[in-house]
Order: structure tokens, then C-alpha cells, then sequence
């Protein structure tokens, strides 16, 4: 699954770092969701 995110442009050390990062990076995926 690593190598898939890593092939998707997911930012690696931004998940190991935890929930903060997280939230951030579920707010990228609503809004590029909303701008479909």
C-alpha cells in the first residue's frame, strides 16, 4: 500500500508524523473531491 501512496504523490513523512498531518491531508482530499 506504501508504494501505491508514494506512486499517488502521498506525502510519506507527512503520514508517519500522525493525526495533525492527517487532518490536513483529509481537508486536501475534500476540497479536490469538492472541485470534481
Amino acid at each position: 500500500m506504501r508504494a501505491r501512496q508514494r506512486k499517488l504523490g502521498v506525502d510519506m513523512d507527512c503520514i508517519d508524523q500522525g493525526f495533525d498531518c492527517y487532518e490536513e491531508l483529509f481537508a486536501e482530499v475534500q476540497t479536490t473531491r469538492a472541485s470534481s
